[in-house]
């Protein structure tokens, strides 16, 4: 757009204040005759300024951003983080009973979805001395121009409840900011918010689940081993010796320890859970078991009758994890097995292959089953309130593959629980395995 003015005669301008010209291009000015320039106190020359922001300027648009709460890359399980992902609509059977998961709101138009953290206070073990780390990614809904010089600030609604930095720049599209809970909050409503300093927006939120109660079981790591005592000679009593070394031989008391690791740091502290591990040995009669039609003849194939023999062998609280080198008859194809029936079944059965690696078998196989026994389902099954698609998640409860097809795999690395299921094994250690401090 272009304006020309010719005037005949003189021009002058009084402006009782400071007069400024701001172009998006140059500035020429040109005299036939002589060309004065005058001040009291001299002529200065510097860098070009931005022009005022509205509403001085109206040309120019309001800063429009979202700020995204989301976990740091190297996240491996260390605090409970559950949001919205972008590809749930997609995967999910029935999305509008998803959404009463999350408080939702529009930001410049936009739904936003606010995620939930779960951490505990100061006086319990975290990933770090300073708290927990979460990635902060803007997402500029117009011209990144506009953006320039705006500055984002992150508040609490709990003196308790700590976040570093409270600033940060727009320019910047990731941001990595610590969250530290210095005392116990017993308030249903905790969050921290972003907000565009200039106009005082709210631009993002992070919702965080109450922490004033902790919540505890046992975790019973049990050895099922057969009696070489019970043997008729010596021969049959070194074969006994031998399979017990070569199916239950890894596990000793530094495998218990990086399960209780995996367990309590990785896995259900998302939950604000802590569990204690004990570990034991129980050894059995099989001949006796055999007869009872409890094993078969080859005491390698577990008969359906096997549950029979293990529930006499927990106690009415705390979860069971049985560690035995049989091949399973019904659930062969199975890494291990839990029920989600806490009044009839709070033990878990792990036959085949343990992993030598405590933690690896942890991570992979005994938090899924934990999860059953704390009466989690699986996230594709179909007595779920909303069914997301199997292997499409990196949920605990979804499955690593295909058990039809071994060869389609989940891409995820299944180390999340949502809140959902936060809350649900909670009130099942509550009503069952446990208790509430």
């Amino acid at each position: 757009m272009s304006r020309i003015r010719n005037v005949k005669g003189h021009i002058t301008e009084m402006v009782g204040g400071d007069y400024k010209i701001y172009s998006a291009s140059d500035i020429v000015e040109s005299a036939t005759d002589k060309f004065h320039e005058t001040a009291d106190e001299g002529l200065f020359f510097g860098e070009p300024e931005d022009p005022p922001t509205p509403p001085d300027n109206p040309a120019k648009k309001k800063s429009e951003l979202i700020v995204h709460f989301r976990r740091p890359d190297d996240y491996d399980g260390e605090f409970g983080f559950d949001w919205m992902r972008d590809d749930y609509r997609d995967i999910c059977s029935n999305f509008d009973e998803l959404e009463k998961d999350y408080e939702s709101m529009k930001i410049y138009g936009k739904t936003y979805y606010v995620p939930w953290l779960s951490i505990f206070p100061d006086d319990h073990k975290q990933q770090s001395e300073k708290g927990i780390r979460l990635k902060l990614e803007v997402e500029s809904l117009n011209n990144s121009e506009d953006n320039i010089g705006t500055k984002i600030g992150l508040s609490t609604s709990s003196p308790s409840l700590l976040v570093n930095p409270t600033e940060i720049d727009s320019q910047e599209s990731s941001h990595i900011i610590e969250i530290r809970c210095t005392e116990k909050i017993a308030d249903d409503k905790i969050f921290i918010e972003a907000r565009d300093l200039a106009s005082q927006n709210l631009v993002g939120k992070l919702n965080i689940l109450r922490n004033d109660s902790r919540y505890h079981f046992t975790l019973f790591l049990i050895r099922l081993l057969d009696d070489p005592d019970k043997a008729e000679n010596e021969e049959e009593k070194s074969k006994i010796e031998r399979a017990n070394e070569i199916c239950l031989g890894d596990v000793n008391d530094d495998w218990v320890n990086s399960v209780a690791d995996r367990v309590n740091n990785f896995g259900v502290n998302q939950a604000l859970i802590k569990c204690d591990v004990v570990f034991k040995d129980i050894k059995i009669d099989s001949k006796d078991w055999i007869k009872k039609g409890y094993l078969t003849e080859d005491k390698r194939i577990i008969n359906s009758s096997f549950h029979e023999a293990i529930k006499p062998l927990c106690e009415d609280k705390g979860v069971f994890a049985f560690l035995c080198g049989f091949l399973t008859k019904d659930f062969s194809s199975g890494a291990a097995w839990a029920g989600t029936e806490p009044t009839t079944s709070n033990y878990i059965v792990c036959p085949q292959y343990i992993y030598s690696d405590g933690a690896d078998y942890a991570k992979r196989i005994l938090l899924h089953e934990i999860g059953h026994v704390l009466g989690l389902r699986h996230t594709f099954d179909e007595r779920n309130t909303y069914k997301l698609q199997i292997l499409k998640t990196d949920n605990v409860m979804d499955y690593p593959m295909d058990p039809k097809n071994q060869q389609n795999r989940n891409p995820f690395d299944r180390i999340t629980f949502s809140r959902r299921q936060w809350l649900k094994m909670q009130e099942e250690i509550v009503s069952y395995h446990g208790n509430k401090e």
